[in-house]
């Protein structure tokens, strides 16, 4: 765990967010914090994550990119490296004069559209301070390269074959950028891709794929493990598939 502080010393500023998760109770996790002076949030969950991250041993971590898709595993090494790789496409929303308050929230919140016209009204208009008239077009330069990032994320999805997180990040860029030009392009690719025989059916095992993981978190393993092989069967091929069998298979250990 000092590793882990060590990181988020590093590099928090530069985006990166560590988080602890535990199902331990609040006494051991408050003497963990006291004998370790461990800095980096911890959170005591009353769910399952490790059944829905697969974790067959602890600890186990997880890095998980700006898009949300896990990026990197403790089996793989390389940690900081990849951490560096991936904070130099990181983006952070970034912090606007209390004027702009509103559109803050705007973004934080990834309504990227509104913000952008809010901010295009404010430069337009006057009383603007130069300073926030400075933040106001940096801010519109941060969410047109935001809007890129996704649609390039989605891209490198699809030229690795994994065209439901592509989907998912489509989906993500027509949402926020209602009416601009990220989502039309967005869409054009998306619909495209649906069009296509092949990758639809990657798009739709992910789907199922995702919603069985959730509904496995309240079954037996082995209910949960014949669910996954019946998907891996069906859905033969797929990257859905690889990671249907993957879990099947740490279910079946469990029994």
């Amino acid at each position: 765990m000092g590793h882990l502080d060590e990181l988020y010393s590093k590099y928090r500023d530069r985006g990166l967010v560590v988080l602890a998760v535990t199902n331990e109770g609040r006494g051991l996790v408050d003497k963990f914090v006291s004998d370790t002076k461990a800095t980096h949030p911890i959170l005591i969950e009353d769910g399952d994550s490790a059944a829905t991250f697969g974790i067959q041993g602890f600890p186990t971590s997880f890095l998980i990119d700006a898009n949300g898709k896990i990026a990197w595993t403790d089996d793989k090494g390389g940690l900081e490296a990849e951490i560096e790789r991936l904070l130099q496409d990181v983006r952070l929303v970034p912090a606007l004069p209390r004027k702009f308050a509103a559109i803050q929230k705007s973004m934080e919140k990834g309504d990227f559209a509104g913000a952008r016209k809010s901010l295009e009204g404010q430069i337009a208009g006057t009383g603007l301070s130069d300073e926030e008239k400075t933040a106001a077009t940096e801010a519109l330069k941060w969410i047109d390269d935001r809007g890129a990032g996704m649609l390039a994320s989605a891209d490198a999805d699809g030229q690795r074959g994994d065209w439901y997180a592509a989907s998912e990040t489509l989906d993500k860029v027509i949402a926020s950028f209602k009416g601009l030009e990220p989502a039309a392009k967005a869409k054009e690719t998306l619909d495209g891709i649906l069009k296509d025989k092949e990758k639809k059916r990657e798009v739709d095992a992910g789907e199922v794929y995702e919603k069985s993981k959730e509904k496995a978190r309240s079954m037996k393993p082995e209910q949960a493990a014949q669910m996954m092989r019946a998907i891996a069967k069906k859905y033969d091929g797929t990257k859905a598939a690889e990671r249907a069998l993957k879990d099947a298979i740490r279910l079946e250990a469990q029994r």
